[in-house]
């Protein structure tokens, strides 16, 4: 199989996309195969697909997707060094899968560094309108705050096709909405009236896998849909 031929990245890597797990490549593969498991199950896949993995990272989810039939796979990320690891060592196995860096900022500068000079309430998607039919944004609004995840959304509604779907995670508070400076804690409520106000449909979704701390916050998965 093509993914077992691909390298694990390094160890500063696995971190970044992991955290702090006890192991790290284990942790890896199981949370990328089973990401690309929900993209199978809830978003489309099928021959001829164009997907956009939103903050892709160093190719988590994209090493599953090289024996899918899709027309296309595009990734960006904020990580210069991630996106290049992606190019040398996933782009080659399959000529429809590419990966691009943006320098958007983010509250993740602070474990990552690279610190950006994009506002990402301002930053637009360098993509054509309609280019998507399946998008992925795993733990990506977990570390921005709600305005920029509203800004966001009205990019996602613009890049997806009418019959594409959306899968993301959140981080919902079970109080007021916080952040401790890399994690948004949103209200459920209001991140949802912000979905409806965009003209998403949308549904909750769980994932088997968790973390082995049992004080990380749970990832809240949503399945969105053009209202029409």
């Amino acid at each position: 199989m093509v993914t077992d031929e691909i390298p694990l990245p390094r160890t500063e890597f696995l971190k970044l996309v992991c955290g702090d797990e006890p192991d790290l490549p284990y942790h890896f593969r199981k949370v990328g195969q089973e990401l690309a498991e929900m993209m199978q199950s809830l978003t489309r896949l099928d021959e001829g697909a164009r997907v956009l993995d939103v903050g892709c990272g160093c190719g988590r989810v994209a090493r599953y997707l090289l024996d899918k039939r899709l027309s296309s796979y595009t990734g960006f990320d904020r990580h210069p060094d991630m996106i290049d690891w992606c190019n040398r060592f996933i782009a080659p196995q399959a000529p429809h899968l590419t990966f691009h860096y943006y320098e958007i900022r983010s509250s993740y500068k602070i474990l990552g560094g690279h610190q950006g000079s994009v506002d990402p309430c301002s930053f637009r998607f360098p993509f054509e309108d309609r280019s998507f039919d399946s998008v992925l944004l795993a733990s990506v609004f977990t570390h921005m705050k709600i305005d920029d995840a509203d800004h966001y959304l009205d990019e996602l509604s613009r890049v997806l096709s009418p019959a594409g779907r959306i899968l993301l995670s959140v981080f919902v508070a079970r109080g007021q909405p916080y952040d401790d400076g890399v994690c948004f804690y949103y209200s459920r409520d209001e991140f949802l009236q912000r979905i409806t106000q965009k003209s998403f449909r949308w549904s909750e979704h769980t994932s088997t896998w968790s973390s082995a701390h049992e004080d990380s916050p749970p990832h809240n998965w949503l399945l969105l849909t053009k209202g029409n």
